[in-house]
């Protein structure tokens, strides 16, 4: 019996200690991902004026160079993203044995017109999550500014779009619901879906949209244990990014007919996103197969509390390293 007893509590232990390897992973993954993006600002800056002056040699027509401008800008963005989300990201999937064809593999778990009940339920909680976060940062007006770089051309229009709702769609729900959620998912739903969704709140470093994000990153979460899909989230991020974007245009734009284009591109994506939800409603209905996630072996299962405790303790050089490169990025862009 003593021996059983010993096997058993040997097992557990063996766990712990795989359990804080996945959250070590995952804090790692994320301070890496943050660490690349802070490194393209850098580069960015290094690289801007000799790129502006290369533009001034070819041509000097003011409005060609605005264009250029813009698309040079948002192209080295839309390439900063891919490489920092999925550079540390396949890393991640290797050591955990997932493989990208497993995370980005389209609904397997029907959730019917209940999709349309996560959208609306999305778009409320992140808004008055906003509400909540500009209430409590009302005392300064260095978290609470708007985006100051909202392209004028028609060129910088569309690339920006791409960049502000297609590319984090796919990549951030690749990442945050598909990889980090996913790995965390066989230890436990809520600490998986909390853990993923503070991450992916943090990372976009402002304070409000960081608040903004963490709710709309937990409603995310319980999406994709749902479902056992990251497109069902990436739909409702993309049409929460493309409002979003829409709305600061029109409080920012005197434009009108600039104001006319943004409208009519974001109405008719949303308009696509949604029709191609129903798609997805469709295809996911004729479905039968259980989620990958839930073929990882028995493992014990974890609360929020013992994930807590892992995380101050077996995964905390991880953890440190996270938060020393997250002030770091909150002083570069808000103080420096």
């Amino acid at each position: 019996m003593n021996h059983f007893i010993n096997e058993i509590l040997q097992s557990k232990k063996s766990e712990d200690k795989i359990y804080a390897r996945t959250l070590t992973l995952v804090f790692l993954t994320a301070a890496v991902s943050l660490a690349l993006i802070q490194l393209g600002d850098l580069i960015w800056n290094y690289l801007r004026p000799l790129m502006l002056s290369l533009r001034d040699g070819i041509d000097a027509n003011p409005d060609t160079n605005l264009t250029v401008t813009e698309a040079i800008k948002i192209v080295f963005n839309m390439l900063l993203m891919i490489v920092a989300i999925m550079l540390p990201t396949v890393f991640l999937c290797a050591l955990r044995g997932r493989t990208p064809k497993a995370v980005t593999a389209l609904p397997k778990k029907s959730i019917g017109y209940g999709f349309f009940f996560y959208l609306v339920f999305a778009v409320g909680a992140g808004y008055l999550a906003t509400a909540f976060a500009k209430f409590a940062f009302s005392w300064t007006d260095v978290f609470n500014t708007a985006d100051k770089f909202l392209p004028e051309t028609n060129v910088g229009i569309i690339l920006y779009y791409i960049y502000v709702a297609i590319f984090p769609a796919v990549f951030e729900e690749f990442l945050f619901r598909g990889v980090i959620l996913g790995a965390l998912l066989p230890y436990g739903k809520t600490q998986a879906i909390v853990i993923s969704s503070v991450i992916f709140g943090l990372m976009h470093v402002n304070p409000i949209q960081a608040i903004f994000a963490t709710v709309i990153g937990l409603v995310l979460g319980k999406l994709y244990v749902d479902s056992g899909s990251i497109w069902w989230g990436s739909l409702i991020h993309f049409i929460i990014n493309s409002l979003a974007t829409t709305v600061s245009y029109y409080v920012t734009g005197n434009n009108i007919a600039l104001l006319a284009i943004i409208g009519f591109v974001s109405i008719m994506l949303m308009i696509y996103a949604l029709a191609y939800g129903i798609r997805l409603i469709v295809l996911s209905a004729k479905q039968s197969h259980k989620p990958d996630f839930e073929h990882t072996g028995c493992v014990p299962y974890r609360k929020m509390s013992e994930a807590l405790k892992a995380i101050t303790t077996r995964a905390s050089w991880a953890v440190v390293m996270f938060i020393a490169i997250y002030v770091y990025a909150m002083i570069y862009r808000f103080f420096i």
